[in-house]
Formats: structure tokens, C-alpha cells, sequence
């Protein structure tokens, strides 16, 4: 297959696409897949605008249809992944567990599942009696011994208090579930150098792209959503 190239987002099923890619070619692999959420309807705030709740693109019918699907980009992932390379896959608390297990049977080492912390979440609700959703998690893998690693004043924390999107990263990455640049940065710092090859394959609103250009960093991205 021919090499893709090089900072582009392709249009295009990342099943389909990454089959162009290949093998050991990816340095870092950083994205966001859909989570297979099943929640409640919008919530709308003056100052804060729209909590978006429902998500037209999880469109999976039972949760083994998610896992299967998952399961098929991370054997990708494992294929396009160079040895010494490593990534970040989030994913939702409910699948965090399955998604661990399906990264190791398909030859990945699960190094560590690293939470971003919201400093600024929307707080929850006192009539549900619960807490508000101040984290989301990121699983950390390599394959085979981990070669980049460059941790920021050697802190070796799996977590990182960064506020969620503002007004500003709203407008220039419009994505119902977008992460903030500061954070995909703080990431790709840590596990890749400069000229390396950045993978999404879940680009959504670019964030990765944006993050990859900043920091001298090669990117490949998909996105189905033209928008």
C-alpha cells in the first residue's frame, strides 16, 4: 500500500484508511473515539451554553458491537504503531476496563490509565445526589519498551488539572466532545519528539492536527464528519 501523506485529514472510515498506512509508521497514536454513551438530553446554561448529552455519532446497537468495533482499530493500531511507540486512547469509566484487556490481547502494553482532571466541570446536579463528572480517562500503551518519554519537571503523575475547552477553543475546534488543546499538547510533549508521525484516527474537530503543527510533529488524521 502507498504511504499516506503527511498532514492531511482524510476524509474517510479510519478502518478503511489506516489499511493505506504501513506497519511500524506511527510514532504516537493520540485520539478520541466515540464512547458509546446512552445519556439524557442537552443541558443548556446562559454563561456556559450547551452540555452536549446525546450523541448522534455512538450509534452502536448493544455494547458488543462497540467492543467489536474497538477492538478492529486497535489491532490496526497495533499494526501502523513503530515498536518503542506508544499512544493514548480515551475512553469512557464504563469501557475503560474492556478496552484495557482488548489492548493487551492484541499484543499492546497497557502501561497506565491517565485521568484528566476538569478543573473547571459542570457541577452536578443536588437533587441526583451524586458527584459531577470531573474526570475523563485515557488509557496509556506502548508497543514493546517505551523509547519516548519526557515527562514535565520529571513528574511522573497520571493526572493533569486542565480546565475543559473555553469559549475560544469552542470556536476554533467545534466538537461536541472536544479536549483542549493545552491538553492534547501536554500528551504529545511527553511522548513524542519533533518531525515525529502523530496518528488520530479520530480526529473530530482537529484539536490533534492543530497540536501536531504547533509542536513541529507530523500528523495523520480521519474524520467521517465533514463538518
Amino acid at each position: 500500500p502507498f504511504f499516506m501523506r503527511k498532514n492531511v485529514v482524510y476524509h474517510q472510515d479510519c478502518l478503511i484508511g489506516m489499511k493505506n498506512i504501513p506497519k511500524n509508521s506511527a510514532d504516537l497514536i493520540l485520539t478520541d473515539p466515540p464512547y458509546y454513551l446512552r445519556m439524557a438530553k442537552d443541558l443548556h446554561f446562559k454563561k456556559k451554553g450547551t452540555i452536549k448529552r446525546e450523541f448522534d455519532f455512538d450509534g452502536f446497537k448493544s455494547k458488543e458491537d462497540y467492543l467489536d468495533f474497538m477492538r478492529k482499530v486497535i489491532k490496526e493500531l497495533h499494526r501502523v504503531l513503530k515498536e518503542g511507540g506508544s499512544g493514548y486512547l480515551f475512553c469512557s469509566e464504563t469501557f475503560v476496563s474492556y478496552i484495557n484487556e482488548i489492548i493487551k490481547e492484541e499484543g499492546l502494553k497497557c502501561r497506565k490509565v491517565f485521568y484528566w482532571h476538569k478543573t473547571n466541570c459542570f457541577p452536578a446536579m443536588k437533587k441526583r445526589k451524586m458527584f459531577a463528572s470531573s474526570v475523563e480517562m485515557a488509557i496509556h500503551f506502548s508497543k514493546g519498551v517505551l523509547e519516548t518519554w519526557t515527562p514535565p519537571n520529571n513528574t511522573n503523575h497520571n493526572h493533569v488539572d486542565i480546565p475543559i475547552a473555553n469559549g475560544n477553543d469552542r470556536k476554533l475546534f467545534p466538537h461536541p466532545t472536544q479536549k483542549p488543546l493545552r491538553l492534547i499538547k501536554y500528551l504529545m510533549l511527553i511522548s513524542s519528539n519533533p518531525k515525529d508521525i502523530v496518528l488520530d484516527p479520530f480526529m473530530g474537530s482537529g484539536t490533534t492536527a492543530i497540536a501536531a503543527l504547533h509542536l513541529d510533529r507530523q500528523f495523520i488524521g480521519f474524520e467521517t464528519n465533514q463538518d
